[in-house]
């Protein structure tokens, strides 16, 4: 009989049913889509309004909240920004890696894209690091 400390934890893939929230603009005929990467605690709206103006009205943008939500309490409800996935700077270790969020991308953008047009990936802070990762 196996007790608690003589197991290891085991890291296990498993198929999931996650949903993206996403901020998207898509023009009538898009000749690119643009995917925007939000940082630690952030969400897709945050990018999307900061970068919308600088990029081409013809393509098609869309800008997702990470999967893993980070609640903030304020005194009268309950805000979330979001990450990608968690690393502990101190052990250099992940508790969560890009795994699922790198699926869930690639997922949103093959239901998205089906055209097949170029795609560019922009990435900030925690979303910068993920943007080579998933092209």
């Amino acid at each position: 009989m196996k007790i608690l400390q003589d197991s290891q934890e085991e890291t296990r893939l498993l198929p999931t049913a996650f949903q993206l929230k996403v901020t998207e603009r898509r023009p009538p005929k898009p000749k690119s889509v643009i995917l925007l990467l939000h940082g630690l605690d952030e969400r897709g709206l945050r990018i999307y309004r900061k970068l919308i103006k600088f990029l081409p009205d013809d393509s098609y943008v869309l800008a997702p909240n990470a999967p893993f939500p980070l609640p903030r309490l304020k005194s009268d409800r309950i805000d979330y920004g979001y990450s990608w996935y968690f690393y502990d700077r101190f052990t250099k270790n992940y508790a969560i890696d890009q795994t699922l969020s790198l699926g869930l991308l690639k997922s949103l953008l093959a239901s998205t894209n089906l055209e097949g047009l170029p795609v560019t990936i922009i990435g900030f802070s925690q979303g910068g690091y993920l943007a080579p990762l998933l092209a």
